[in-house]
């Protein structure tokens, strides 16, 4: 049986993005604003609303920050630079934790042999993204860069890992 989908946005939802496609860049709009808006508490009972809201606007470039504490800003160009290296921090630091589980195994050699090879996979994979995401590493591909207007494609930056 197939979950039913969605077909439209929640009233409460549809009230926030509507405030938010009334934010000027740089404007810090309130939990409270929000929460007053709706009637609901927009960082505990109706925080998937406020999460709706602010990925409909991603989809269309339209980014959103955090303010901790205080609710959520329209980010400035200037302000997206630093959005990069918090995701990229984050998965470096979730990619250390998870290869540290996956060396808790107690008894590692009682692993059948495909589980044994996706396991060890895993580590390489999580080891080649931590390692790919020390800051230093983000820099000396920064370094390799030229001022060209577009994201490198997969198969140059991995050639500017490898100079490394």
């Amino acid at each position: 049986m197939s979950k039913p989908t969605i077909q439209q946005i929640s009233i409460d939802t549809r009230a926030i993005i509507d405030r938010l496609a009334e934010a000027q860049v740089g404007e810090v709009i309130t939990y409270q604003e929000l929460t007053d808006l709706i009637g609901r508490d927009v960082q505990t009972v109706a925080r998937g609303n406020l999460r709706t809201a602010v990925l409909h606007f991603e989809r269309d470039g339209i980014i959103f920050g955090t303010v901790i504490g205080e609710g959520i800003k329209l980010l400035p160009d200037n302000e997206l630079v630093g959005a990069g290296e918090n995701g990229v921090g984050r998965i470096r630091r979730l990619a250390r934790r998870t290869a540290r589980k996956l060396a808790g195994f107690r008894d590692f050699a009682a692993l059948g042999p495909s589980d044994k090879t996706r396991v060890l996979a895993h580590q390489s994979v999580l080891g080649a993204i931590s390692s790919f995401t020390r800051p230093r590493t983000v820099e000396r591909i920064a370094a390799g860069l030229t001022e060209e207007q577009k994201a490198l494609p997969v198969g140059r930056t991995i050639e500017l890992f490898k100079k490394l």
